[in-house]
């Protein structure tokens, strides 16, 4: 990914992007969420939504801890970064604690985002 992050990245799951990205469709726009590893550029789906708010990122998380592509990972310490949710970076803390962190980086995962529909993973309209 053409993203440079503050610290150099070594292995799958130690930087997680979680990105809601707007797509469009005949019934208005749906979020589609997925999480997407740095080093590896694995991509998981976590699926459509109506919302993209707090409620949600806290499910979406919670969706991405249980993945076992994603939870192996995460006996080492691991960055989940995420585009919104500062108000509720305790809750999301409580979660990922002990070997957690997370970044809030609206700009870095808008550009992951990006990437994938220029590399053709996602296609949008």
């Amino acid at each position: 990914l053409n993203i440079k992050p503050m610290e150099k990245i070594k292995r799958p799951g130690q930087l997680t992007y979680l990105a809601a990205i707007p797509m469009p469709t005949s019934e208005g726009q749906v979020f589609l969420y997925m999480a997407i590893d740095h080093y590896s550029e694995f991509v998981m789906d976590l699926g459509f939504e109506e919302v993209l708010n707090e409620e949600m990122l806290i499910q979406k998380i919670k969706q991405l801890l249980q993945d076992p592509n994603f939870k192996k990972h995460t006996q080492k310490m691991f960055t989940i970064m995420l585009p919104v949710g500062e108000e509720i970076e305790q809750e999301i803390n409580q979660l990922i604690k002990p070997k957690g962190n997370i970044i809030f980086d609206e700009k870095a995962t808008l550009k992951v985002a990006d990437t994938l529909v220029k590399m053709g993973f996602l296609k949008q309209s």
